[in-house]
């Protein structure tokens, strides 16, 4: 399985449609952040990106994806699971 299938694997359903528009390597990922009420954000060689709901990412919080309480719940589970 290629990195980033496993990476996404464990998010909740609605963010791993969202990374799996992200056209980044997986391999250059050291991080990505949830925060209930926060925006999804990926740290990729050394840089912060906020995430948008079309995948794109961008330098600003303008337009980034709202982590919610229950994508955060659905991904702990994944988690938990693995």
């Amino acid at each position: 399985m290629e990195r980033k299938a496993q990476i996404i694997r464990i998010f909740a359903k609605e963010i791993r449609g969202i990374l799996e528009q992200v056209k980044v390597n997986f391999e250059h990922i050291q991080e990505i952040r949830l925060r209930t009420g926060g925006p999804l954000l990926i740290v990729h060689k050394n840089r912060e990106y906020y995430v948008t709901e079309e995948g794109e990412l961008r330098t600003t919080g303008q337009g980034a994806y709202i982590v919610g309480r229950e994508q955060l719940r659905e991904t702990m589970e994944y988690i938990s699971n693995y």
